[in-house]
């Protein structure tokens, strides 16, 4: 007798295992080996609205994204006063900003709309901590200023090098100016309380609060009010570098000059007037909201000098 075994026989595989095995076999070939634990970057895509999307990716695909103009995500700063400053220490990772957050952390105080640039107070001396300023970078070929923050200073005379500008402190406490240096000679440096101040010892009684400083050679000089007796408060003959950038500082009642061959400062009552709390009826008040700079001059001129070669001024309160 002859017996014959049909497909469904339990003897032998049925076609849906065969096919089951097969595709089994298939699927382990084509596929990767798995990663447990898949690192996952976020990246930022640009819709054709203009609006940005997050996408998260494998790590390895980045590189490639990033070619085709993705991008990765920045981070936004906190800006709770409206200012548009951020605050430095409250800020988050996205790819677009969230309502309240800018792209900048230059707010040294996030409550307060008025204070906002240099985290980090500036240092006029031991005369303030200034949390806010105002830089006036001064081109001394044409006498052009730019200032980050209002104009506090104006060209008032002078060409080829030599300036007089004015300084308007009526909203300001204290100003430096930092000056690079070259071999400098002669009356490089001039800075007063009144507009006639000529670099020696006050101008002629012109205004009773016209006390002033002056750089002549390697010497720095400083002179007190009328009231003061055009004294001299402080005579170093040597603090100027041949190179380098040398600093001088006001505030009311306050002087101070630094480089890198030394540091000396003034307190006295009779010098830099500026805060306009002591009126002088014979400078009309002026002298109290204003100083006076002369560069590689006098402020008054005729007296001159050489080696500033670029100038910054700085104004805080």
């Amino acid at each position: 007798m002859t017996t014959f075994t049909t497909l469904l026989s339990p003897r032998t595989p049925s076609l849906r295992a065969c096919a089951s095995a097969l595709g089994f076999a298939l699927a382990a070939l084509a596929a990767p080996a798995a990663d447990a634990s898949p690192t996952l970057v976020e990246v930022c895509h640009t819709n054709g609205n203009g609006t940005v999307s997050s996408l998260f990716v494998n790590a390895n695909a980045v590189p490639a994204l990033l070619a085709q103009g993705h991008t990765l995500p920045s981070t936004w700063h906190l800006d709770a006063d409206g200012d548009g400053f951020g605050d430095p220490n409250n800020s988050i990772v996205a790819c677009a900003a969230p309502a309240g957050y800018v792209d900048n952390a230059d707010d040294c105080d996030d409550s307060d709309p008025n204070l906002t640039l240099n985290c980090d107070s500036v240092s006029f001396g031991t005369c303030l901590d200034a949390t806010e300023i105002t830089t006036c970078d001064v081109n001394l070929v044409s006498g052009a200023i730019s200032c980050d923050n209002g104009a506090p200073i104006s060209l008032y005379t002078g060409g080829g090098g030599r300036y007089t500008f004015r300084l308007d402190m009526s909203a300001w406490t204290a100003v430096s100016a930092v000056m690079d240096l070259n071999s400098p000679t002669g009356y490089w440096f001039n800075l007063g309380n009144s507009r006639t101040n000529n670099g020696w010892s006050g101008d002629g009684s012109t205004n009773t609060n016209d006390s002033e400083a002056n750089a002549y050679n390697q010497g720095i000089h400083l002179y007190r009010s009328d009231f003061g007796g055009n004294t001299n408060a402080l005579s170093t003959p040597a603090l100027v570098p041949s190179q380098d950038v040398a600093t001088a500082t006001a505030c009311d009642g306050y002087f101070a000059y630094e480089s890198s061959v030394g540091f000396d400062e003034v307190y006295d009552p009779h010098i830099m007037q500026i805060d306009g709390d002591e009126p002088d009826p014979q400078a009309g008040g002026m002298n109290d909201q204003l100083l006076w700079l002369g560069v590689n001059q006098v402020v008054n001129g005729g007296r001159t000098g050489t080696g500033v070669e670029s100038l910054t001024v700085v104004f805080g309160r």
